[in-house]
């Protein structure tokens, strides 16, 4: 995961898919650095101008590098909307009932 040094604007130095070692610059917030801790593939960064406080996260770097296609959903990410799914079509049948 990437965090924000300082608080300011973000501003990316790499794109999405693209493939980075460890210590790689990914971006910057108000002229600091923001560095890959890790290498993989970037799966997500914010977008330039962004405004954000130190310790927010800026991004994620996924280890497994180019073998996973940042535009997939993934797994983790479908099993919460499978939750909220299921939470919604609950409610939904709860409030027809009453």
């Amino acid at each position: 995961m990437l965090r924000a040094p300082v608080d300011g604007r973000f501003k990316a130095s790499t794109r999405i898919g693209e493939v980075v070692g460890p210590g790689a610059l990914v971006g910057h917030v108000d002229g600091e650095a923001v560095h890959a801790a890790l290498a993989g593939q970037v799966r997500g960064l914010l977008a330039d101008g962004v405004s954000i406080t130190r310790g927010e996260k800026v991004g994620d770097i996924e280890p497994r590098g180019a073998a996973v296609d940042p535009a997939r959903i993934s797994d983790k990410a479908r099993a919460v909307a499978a939750g909220v799914l299921e939470a919604v079509l609950m409610r939904g049948c709860t409030s027809r009932s009453t």
